[in-house]
């Protein structure tokens, strides 16, 4: 059964977390104009947004951010933003599994 698409306007009040994702323009044989498209308002999360997210919601994002294109840069750092915690917390766990296989002989 497919998810129900919720505009993002609409997800930013009922969503106790925000996880933003870079654009990989090395995957886009077509590459684009993010001025053009005006990205950041269109698809991103603006200051405007995040005044409407819960008290309680947090901002995520794996890393590397492409600061005014997918998130406004002054939320990168904002007081609910756990993006740094997520970065440190993310090579943690990867040296957790890439360990765990190796003393496993590298086989899954």
């Amino acid at each position: 059964m497919p998810f129900p698409y919720i505009a993002m306007d609409d997800a930013v009040e009922i969503a106790d977390v925000f996880m933003l994702l870079r654009i990989q323009h090395e995957r886009h044989l077509d590459q684009f104009s993010l001025t053009e498209c005006n990205y950041l308002d269109n698809y991103g999360l603006t200051l405007e947004r995040e005044a409407r997210m819960q008290k309680h919601a947090i901002i995520l994002h794996p890393a590397p951010v492409n600061r005014g294109v997918e998130i406004d840069s002054r939320l990168v750092e904002c007081q609910r933003s756990r993006i740094f915690k997520q970065m440190k917390n993310g090579v943690a766990a990867r040296i957790a599994i890439i360990t765990s296989l190796l003393n496993q002989g590298g086989e899954l």
